[in-house]
């Protein structure tokens, strides 16, 4: 016996052997082999007899391969033919099923482009996983958006060079906007100009076209210009040694060209100036810790060091710098990859984009992407009946049922495949488009990422898959004779998994019909909602020029001249917009925190022109000589926190010694977004510092009101081009992002329903194929038209009502979410429900009838004709 065992074929060989055997032949050609095997061993020995077999095994391996591919070519292309010939026979079925392809495709490419441009922030930075940005942690946010700020005191960085060795390179920033450079006669407005420490050469990964990184940023006069911005100003060519005037502040000189930073950054540069000269432009003592001098400090840590470790080890310094200023505070160390989409806190360089945002826009493709699958599947079905002579057939002929799966899911892949090069040129096409939608400069590279491209290619198959899986099964178990007699589907009284595909469908596009409905119904609010201020034919300068803030008076007596404009007020900020603050201690003293009041300079027309109410006091007034000094107003919030119900001579006392008197109190206005609650605040009168100048006009000639406006701002100063904005657009653009979610709302939840459409209208088609004999008997009855059509539409118009039952708990819960999200919101109430039902049980019954009223006037004769 062991004899025997000695002479079989190695192990590994009959495996192979084995794998490659095909059906019942696996035993005889195993058989022949170990034959030959023996005979060889017992002639010339083991070595010539394994030598002998291994290349025999490898030989036949070699030609199964060859022969395994060439059949599957053939078996490809004779799908593919399959495939061509389905399409161009049933041309108006195919563009349905292709459009529902299309569209799911396309949206989900789109949105995945969309989601790796946004996670791929600041990742262009060599160091990015070393590279952090200092916030400061204050635990008591007292009616702050947040408890952390982006801000850091000036000394902070030497500091923490000289402290901690595990900072390998740390650097202030600080940025200007709107300013002002002069290159001979020229005029440029430079709108992200910053001022940096020369180690931001260090940290982030910037490329100078010309000039020198080491020395760049040595003379506190040089100044780097952007790639856009050099050929803005000097055109094309090297700029480096040309002069540029900056404003009072004397002449600049330019000692680098920096290559354009990519779009996906949290900041982006048009010039760099030394942080020496920002010292300058603002002087203040850099050597204490200023509470109210603040600037961003970026670091690059060492190799190896633990972020979570050296926030504890700095601890310290935080309780040094808390007992300086008397504010409790914590440094931490922030990822500058999570900036983007994980970080809100106080005083962002930049607006960033939101995390949740970026799971909702990938969760509602890959939605609409599944309805597009579930509806390739429904018609699929519905195309079983015409393709069942052709399965009993193949059936007939010897076709086995994995063979018929298998073309049946080749014909799906092709279908995808043509469907997947289609949505690629529908993406190309609308991405410039997107980009502008969302603000955004997403290339359009798929060669560029072969990660990306592999996720394609799965996609394409996977989708391909899954669309035609049920169909697949479902025709490949017809029985033959059924199949040739033109009823190959016998199950219809059995469980189906068709009404769960389209309850699913419609439990999807109704959620985003509802959604939809209740972003626009909180949008109607914002923009309808009483926020206590005045919105209308207000006009806004922004005052860059030193020349027009010095002369603000002049100005304002100027303006009045004209009778169209009815008053004129300058301020620091806008009523909607408030974001200065400071902290004030408890009147009683026994609470030791401090009270966190947002504040403004305005002057004496400031609260008359935005038509707020005082329901307290008086306003400020020329009549009374210290109010400049001595008076400021606060809202009803302010006066709670403070504890006071009347105003009895109560003075606001600073933590720096100053207690202006408290005149009177204004009726709260929404100062910030609806999405914060209403703050604390207080007014301070000074009538000549003001950065926004507000002009209320009257409605009658708005363009030669502008043109008055412009010819006497120009008459004080020129130095700046003239640009101005209406409040009420600087107030709906404060809702940017909630329009834009709405608008997404708007066309996905349009893209869900028409892919569910068609999939029902294919069912549709399918179940009347399935009754025609049982329509054409009831026509003979006497049934009427109208009859027929409520007989083959009630039972999807119950499955679309079962949908809108399960969508709405859904809908419900994802928006009571969202709407937390706003302080001041609507209630989503029935109607928004009710509103989504009658449009989706409208959409689905035109669909529905069109279909029906089709087989429903079919000849009767024709129905019941035997064959």
């Amino acid at each position: 016996m062991s004899a025997k065992k000695n002479h079989r074929l190695p192990a590994p060989a009959r495996f192979i052997l084995e794998r490659m055997s095909l059906y019942n032949d696996r035993h005889s050609i195993i058989e022949n082999f170990e034959e030959s095997y023996q005979a060889i061993r017992k002639a010339k020995g083991s070595l010539e007899a394994k030598t002998w077999c291994w290349i025999s095994v490898l030989r036949s391996l070699m030609e199964y391969i060859s022969l395994s591919m060439r059949w599957r070519w053939v078996m490809w292309n004779n799908y593919l033919k399959i495939a061509l010939r389905n399409i161009r026979r049933h041309m108006g079925y195919s563009v349905i099923n292709m459009s529902g392809l299309v569209l799911g495709l396309s949206c989900f490419i789109l949105i995945s482009l969309f989601v790796m441009y946004e996670l791929s922030y600041d990742r262009h930075h060599e160091h990015s996983d070393r590279i952090y940005r200092i916030i400061n942690h204050q635990p008591e946010k007292n009616y702050m958006n947040s408890d952390d700020f982006g801000w850091t005191q000036g000394p902070l960085a030497p500091v923490l060079m000289d402290r901690y060795p595990e900072f390998e390179s740390v650097a202030r920033i600080n940025l200007f906007q709107n300013q002002l450079v002069v290159r001979d006669d020229d005029s440029f407005l430079l709108n992200d100009f910053y001022f940096a420490d020369p180690e931001i050469f260090d940290i982030f990964s910037l490329d100078l076209l010309h000039g020198d990184p080491e020395s760049a940023l040595e003379n506190p006069d040089s100044i780097i210009l952007s790639e856009t911005t050099s050929r803005k100003i000097f055109g094309s060519g090297n700029p480096v040694g040309r002069i540029l005037k900056y404003g009072n502040s004397g002449d600049l000189i330019v000692t680098g060209v920096l290559k354009d930073m990519p779009h996906n950054s949290h900041f982006r540069m048009e010039s760099l100036m030394p942080f020496r000269k920002y010292l300058e432009l603002r002087p203040m003592n850099a050597e204490r810790w200023n509470p109210g001098w603040y600037c961003y400090t970026y670091c690059l840590l060492r190799e190896g060091v633990d972020p979570g470790a050296l926030e504890g080890k700095i601890i310290p310094l935080s309780q040094e710098i808390f007992e300086i200023n008397r504010i409790e505070s914590r440094l931490l160390l922030q990822p500058i990859e999570r900036i983007h989409l994980y970080s809100h806190i106080n005083g962002e360089i930049q607006a960033n984009g939101d995390i949740k945002h970026v799971v909702l826009f990938y969760s509602i493709a890959f939605l609409i992407l599944i309805i597009a699958c579930i509806n390739y599947m429904n018609l699929g079905i519905a195309r079983s009946v015409q393709r069942g002579r052709e399965v009993g057939v193949r059936k007939v002929v010897g076709a086995q049922k994995s063979q018929l799966v298998q073309q049946f899911l080749g014909e799906s892949i092709i279908q995808t495949a043509l469907a997947f090069v289609l949505s690629l040129a529908v993406v190309r096409l609308v991405l410039p488009s997107f980009n502008m939608f969302f603000d955004r400069d997403i290339p359009f590279n798929l060669l560029g990422s072969l990660k990306f491209l592999l996720i394609l290619f799965a996609l394409v198959l996977l989708t391909g898959l899954f669309s035609g899986s049920y169909p697949s099964f479902i025709m490949s178990a017809f029985k033959p004779i059924a199949a040739l007699r033109g009823r190959p589907d016998q199950r219809s009284r059995r469980f189906s998994l068709r009404p769960i595909l389209v309850v699913f469908q419609f439990t999807i596009s109704i959620v985003l019909i509802i959604c939809t409905l209740v972003v626009k119904k909180q949008l109607d609010f914002i923009h309808k909602t009483d926020v206590g201020y005045t919105r209308d034919r207000i006009v806004v300068l922004r005052l860059r020029d030193r020349e027009l803030r010095d002369n603000i008076g002049t100005i304002k007596a100027e303006l009045v001249k004209n009778p169209d404009v009815l008053a004129v007020s300058g301020s620091n900020y806008l009523p909607n917009s408030m974001t200065s603050f400071n902290r004030f201690p408890k009147p009683d003293h026994v609470d030791p925190s401090l009270l966190t009041i947002y504040t403004n300079y305005v002057d004496y027309d400031y609260v008359d022109l935005y038509g707020l109410e005082l329901v307290q006091g008086r306003n400020f007034s020329k009549d009374y000589v210290s109010d400049p000094d001595e008076a400021v107003l606060i809202n009803e919030t302010a006066a709670r926190a403070l504890g006071w119900d009347r105003l009895d001579g109560q003075r606001l006392e600073h933590r720096h010694g100053v207690s202006p008197e408290i005149i009177g109190v204004l009726k709260d206005f929404n100062f910030q977004s609806l999405h914060n609650e209403i703050a604390p605040l207080c007014f301070y009168l000074d009538p000549d510092s003001a950065y926004m100048l507000s002009i209320k006009i009257r409605g009658d000639d708005i363009p030669d009101t502008l043109r008055f406006i412009q010819s006497r701002i120009e008459a004080i100063s020129s130095a700046y081009p003239f640009e101005y904005r209406f409040f009420d657009d600087i107030f709906d653009q404060a809702y940017r992002a909630e329009r834009k979610l709405g608008s997404l709302f708007l066309v996905c939840s349009g893209l869900a329903v028409f892919i569910a459409c068609l999939g029902l209208f294919g069912l549709v088609a399918f179940t009347a194929a399935q009754r025609t004999k049982e329509i054409g008997i009831r026509k003979v009855l006497g049934a009427s038209v109208p009859n027929i059509v409520r007989l083959l539409s009630n039972e999807f118009l119950q499955w679309v009502l079962l949908a809108n039952i399960l969508s709405w708990p859904i809908a419900y819960f994802a928006m009571s979410g969202w709407l937390r999200g706003f302080a001041f919101r609507v209630d989503i109430g029935p109607g928004v429900f009710l509103l989504s039902a009658l449009i989706t049980f409208f959409i689905a019954l035109a669909t529905l009838t069109s279909q029906s009223i089709k087989a429903a006037a079919a000849d009767p004769v024709d129905s019941l004709r035997y064959e």
